[in-house]
């Protein structure tokens, strides 16, 4: 088992572990520019970047404050030459690499949401709650909510004898055990 790092931990060393956690989706240089930029932005808030740390490493089983950045003018985050919304960034790296920019939405606990318009932007990925489309989550929140961290849905259209039909694929998402850093995960 690996140790956590710190807010007093140089900042590659803090970039390297929180790359071990990420869930996919981006490459992997534009993953690395955006946690540059985001723990450099925080090394002088060390109580908000150990929160940083601590929800990313424990796939937010503790509780973790705000982690915020400041409110751009049109509010997006521009990483690599590419502008996105700061909390859909984070939340995408580490949580749900196939998420949209509008299925967010905050938890009552978090003070700086995106939505509540504030200078400072909550990026805190579990801080935000993923929601389902209309007509999708007709289940109960909390299986809605294990399903779409447990599990990924492959739509598959079948044509047969002149008709067409939808098939719903269920299947399990490995468990985010990837690093390619050669560093152990906390579990």
């Amino acid at each position: 088992m690996s140790v956590s790092p710190s807010s007093s931990d140089a900042c590659l060393s803090i970039v390297h572990s929180l790359m071990c956690h990420r869930q996919g989706g981006e490459n992997e240089g534009f993953a690395k520019r955006a946690i540059e930029s985001l723990v450099k932005k925080l090394k002088e808030k060390k109580d908000e970047l150990d929160s940083l740390i601590t929800a990313i490493t424990t796939n937010g089983v503790h509780p973790s404050k705000c982690v915020t950045i400041q409110r751009t003018l049109d509010g997006r985050l521009q990483v690599a030459g590419r502008k996105g919304f700061p909390h859909v960034i984070y939340a995408r790296l580490w949580r749900w690499p196939d998420l949209h920019k509008n299925e967010l939405k905050h938890v009552k606990f978090c003070q700086y949401a995106f939505d509540l318009k504030y200078d400072n932007v909550c990026v805190n990925p579990y801080h935000y709650e993923r929601v389902v489309s209309p007509g999708i989550g007709m289940c109960e929140p909390s299986l809605n909510r294990w399903l779409q961290e447990n599990m990924s849905v492959i739509l598959k259209e079948e044509k047969a004898a002149g008709q067409s039909s939808v098939l719903i694929l269920l299947t399990s998402r490995p468990p985010s055990t990837r690093c390619n850093h050669d560093c152990l995960l906390n579990y």
